[in-house]
Order: C-alpha cells, then sequence, then structure tokens
C-alpha cells in the first residue's frame, strides 16, 4: 500500500551500502552476515567507489537493493494532498503548550503562535511528539512510558559528483 500511494516519490535504482566498521565496533562482519541470512536479506558483497568509502575502515561492505524516496518530492506530493483537502487547517511555526478535555470529550490544545496563545477544539488528538510523549500524556494524566530515546549521528556532506549513493557505517549493537 506504501509504495503504490507514494509511488511518484520512489527512487528504485539508488545504490546503498552498509558497512561494519573495523575498529572498536560491536558489531562483527559475521553478526551482521548472520542477521542478513536469517532474515532473508540479499547481501551482496560490494564496496561502492573510494570517493565515498576508504575500504581499509571496515571489515565488511553489502551492496542494498533498498529503495529510497525523494524528500523534495515527498513534500511537494503531501503539500499538494494537504491544499486539495479543504478539511486539513495547517497550523505552522506553532506550539502546543498545552491540552485539556472538556465535558463534550472534545480536545482543547493551547497553541502558542509567535507571542499569542490560542485554544482550539478538536475531536481528536494524536501524539505524535517522540522525545516529548510523556509531556502530552502529563498533560492529560495519561500513564507515561520508559522511553528508549538513542543517539544517531547523521554527517551530511554534499559533494560535487555526477554519481550518488548511500553509505552507512555501523559501529554499535545490530
Amino acid at each position: 500500500d506504501f509504495e503504490q500511494f507514494y509511488n511518484p516519490i520512489i527512487v528504485s535504482e539508488f545504490p546503498s551500502y552498509y558497512c561494519v566498521a573495523k575498529k572498536d565496533s560491536k558489531v562483527t562482519a559475521n553478526d551482521f552476515l548472520k542477521i542478513c541470512n536469517q532474515f532473508n536479506l540479499v547481501c551482496d558483497q560490494e564496496y561502492p567507489d573510494s570517493k565515498f568509502l576508504n575500504q581499509s575502515s571496515v571489515d565488511l561492505c553489502i551492496k542494498s537493493s533498498e529503495t529510497i524516496y525523494d524528500y523534495n518530492a515527498l513534500r511537494n506530493f503531501i503539500r499538494d494532498k494537504i491544499n486539495r483537502n479543504p478539511n486539513i487547517i495547517l497550523n505552522l511555526s506553532s506550539s502546543v503548550i498545552g491540552i485539556k478535555i472538556n465535558n463534550q470529550k472534545q480536545k482543547i490544545l493551547e497553541i502558542k503562535k509567535q507571542d499569542k496563545k490560542i485554544n482550539k477544539e478538536f475531536d481528536y488528538a494524536i501524539n505524535a511528539t517522540y522525545a516529548s510523549y510523556n509531556v502530552f500524556c502529563n498533560w492529560l494524566g495519561f500513564e507515561k512510558k520508559l522511553l528508549d530515546l538513542r543517539l544517531k549521528e547523521v554527517v551530511v556532506v554534499k559533494l560535487d559528483l555526477k554519481h550518488k549513493c548511500a553509505v552507512t557505517v555501523m559501529d554499535g549493537p545490530f
């Protein structure tokens, strides 16, 4: 269903490589291959061009057949869907700073936009706040969850190249 709905933004031919770091890695090349085999994942050992990866820094490099999405196309696709739906009202550059439920079971969101605070009523409120999940629960007296937040470092490098690829080097637990 996802691929059918988002077909216009999917890029199917984009080379992606997953590598296991040679030094101080918490996962071994054998562990990685064992997991790939366990889930019947294609694991062709292949390296990208040396412009993208120093082969001597990794124990293993697998070329993946996964698809990716074009972020700019996704943004435009979603914007177009939202703009064509008269039932969607966006409150951009705003923060929800509180929520209550009234006697009619409507959710009253306190919203801060610039220096103004306004209240808006909704039939439903979806908590999609990730790290602030428990703040939302606290406002409504819901049970809090123990969250496991994992730091990920993503380095974005812009290179003036004809060909592009994605390279992920793992050194943590897999």
